[in-house]
């Protein structure tokens, strides 16, 4: 097509999906563009043309060009829009997304301080015996009363000097067949105990075995016996305690 002197060529591809068949007429279509070479806008115009659409033969029924495929760009979202104030009803950003971010670094906290502090612990050998000495002890002492009532003498003292022998294994971390009345004293001297409650706790010691044979009141042996080893044990636990 040439326009006013312009030599060129503008081709259009339109695709027509008829849906019914008959005579169609196709209206001119205008153009308009500048004309640099007369510095104005011209128009220029198609013919129109008349288009035969004859009867298909019913193949392809199905297709639907309105339902745009998968890979097509969709139509644009039509209808009142909403506008949301970013400041206001939005979760990023607000306290509770604070909450929600550093609450799980927090808890990780935590537990990492909590199963380093009992790995150590654990790890503490000597700590951890120290920890059963007093409770080992006042479970044998507790035995020991209630055979003291029953009035089972020799099982009585036997379990008094078990209690001793095993709060100083426990408390010193040393096998109980290594203890010696020597060694409890230098031990304890060197972890700071008073001299008081180490020579209580050595009597404590002697008495049980004492005692044990000692003639007279066979009942207030057993409840003079019970009460020095119950308070020997008890002033060095506390000492002890202090210390740590």
């Amino acid at each position: 097509m040439t326009a006013n002197g312009v030599e060129g060529n503008m081709v259009y591809d339109i695709l027509f999906v008829p849906r019914s068949e008959g005579k169609y007429t196709v209206p001119a279509v205008e153009f308009t563009y500048f004309d640099v070479q007369t510095d104005s806008y011209k128009t220029i115009r198609t013919k129109p043309f008349a288009l035969t659409v004859d009867k298909g033969d019913g193949k392809n029924v199905s297709t639907s060009y309105e339902s745009p495929k998968d890979n097509d760009i969709r139509g644009l979202k039509l209808g009142a829009t909403k506008l949301h104030n970013i400041e206001q009803g939005f979760f990023f950003g607000s306290l509770a997304y604070w909450i929600c971010l550093l609450l799980p670094l927090l808890t990780f906290i935590i537990l990492l301080v909590l199963f380093r502090k009992r790995a150590l612990d654990n790890a503490d050998i000597i700590k951890m015996r120290g920890k059963k000495a007093d409770k080992i002890a006042r479970k044998r002492l507790k035995k020991a009363h209630q055979l003291m009532s029953q009035g089972k003498s020799d099982a009585f003292y036997d379990e008094v000097l078990r209690a001793l022998w095993d709060y100083a294994g426990y408390r010193l971390n040393m096998p109980v067949e290594q203890l010696s009345r020597d060694n409890i004293t230098e031990s304890f001297a060197s972890r700071q105990v008073a001299e008081t409650h180490i020579d209580r706790f050595i009597t404590a010691l002697d008495e049980c075995e004492y005692e044990r044979y000692a003639p007279g009141d066979e009942a207030g042996n057993m409840e003079k016996t019970y009460s020095v080893a119950m308070t020997a044990i008890t002033e060095i636990e506390g000492e002890m305690k202090k210390k740590h």
